[in-house]
């Protein structure tokens, strides 16, 4: 059975809690572990977080959508919104996070986020369409060919 939502936030924190909140009732409605459930709720997170703090100014009223689908096999969830083209580093394909891990002091403070999701989801696809930015995350649960 396939379950679908679509839902609009505001584009602020308490939305990424809430939209957090849904996807995470979704991936636990599904056969995965708690450790796959937290994964895709922190990309989620990480992604929503990059919506709040480069897609619009801080003077503008934005906004995101939230779509949720998940089947018997994955979880799929596309976030849109109509704000600035997404960093360079987030619409990399290969991004991966880059460090000594020897030297905790060294690590950089921002520019993971692609990195991150990429690590965390089986796919993650950016694309921007029209004057809009659509961020496409899927994670097949572990029982579930990818």
């Amino acid at each position: 059975m396939t379950c679908k939502l679509t839902i609009r936030y505001d584009a602020n924190y308490d939305a990424v809690r809430n939209a957090a909140s849904v996807v995470r009732q979704f991936a636990s409605s599904r056969p995965f572990s708690k450790h796959e459930v937290d994964a895709i709720e922190l990309a989620v997170v990480e992604a929503l977080n990059n919506v709040v703090e480069h897609a619009y100014n801080p003077d503008e009223h934005g906004t995101f959508d939230l779509a949720v689908e998940t089947d018997q096999h994955s979880v799929q969830v596309e976030i849109t919104d109509q704000g600035a083209l997404a960093p360079l580093a987030f619409r990399l394909a290969n991004a991966r996070i880059r460090f000594d891990g020897s030297d905790p002091d060294a690590a950089p403070t921002g520019g993971m986020g692609m990195a991150l999701i990429r690590e965390l989801m089986d796919h993650a696809e950016y694309r921007r369409k029209g004057n809009l930015n659509v961020l496409r995350l899927t994670k097949f649960h572990s029982a579930s060919p990818s």
